[in-house]
């Protein structure tokens, strides 16, 4: 077990992990772009969020996944963040979280996570989340930022 953590511990001082987010291009139709996959050598391997929208509805997608059974895994800290020129961005609306108990994974498509004004660029903040079970169960969280849409 010892070694086992040690491992760990120097694998996550080699391996350093962000996200890179994509902007989606202006459309009239806004299709679904996965804005980035992260890869950890914690409890969290791959991880993905993008944001579409249909009319003035926004919908998430996005997956974690995990290397073991997690007591929790999901989307945590989901926020609506709007730009009136795609680069200065404010928050605009939170979100509920998209939590799963007893699995390895989250995975949803086109969660519909609110209803915005038009006339604004858009996209989503968030945490993806992994927390052990058992009382002294280890948790991880990764910042990650959507693809940015505009909304007519």
């Amino acid at each position: 077990m010892f070694n086992k953590i040690v491992a760990t511990a120097a694998a996550l001082c080699l391996v350093p992990c962000s996200g890179i987010s994509a902007n989606a291009a202006e459309n009239a139709v806004q299709q679904v772009q996965p804005s980035s996959i992260v890869y950890s050598v914690g409890l969290i391997n791959r991880c993905s969020v993008s944001l579409s929208a249909s009319g003035r509805e926004i919908y998430l997608s996005g997956y974690t996944y995990c290397t073991d059974t997690m007591k929790k895994v999901g989307i945590t800290d989901i926020k609506i963040q709007r730009s009136s020129n795609n680069s200065s961005w404010s928050d605009y609306l939170p979100a509920d979280d998209l939590i799963a108990e007893n699995t390895t994974s989250y995975d949803e498509s086109n969660v519909k996570i609110g209803s915005v004004v038009g006339g604004y660029y858009y996209r989503i903040t968030c945490k993806h989340y992994a927390k052990e079970p058992g009382f002294f169960g280890k948790s991880e969280s990764i910042s990650n930022t959507s693809n940015s849409i505009y909304v007519p």
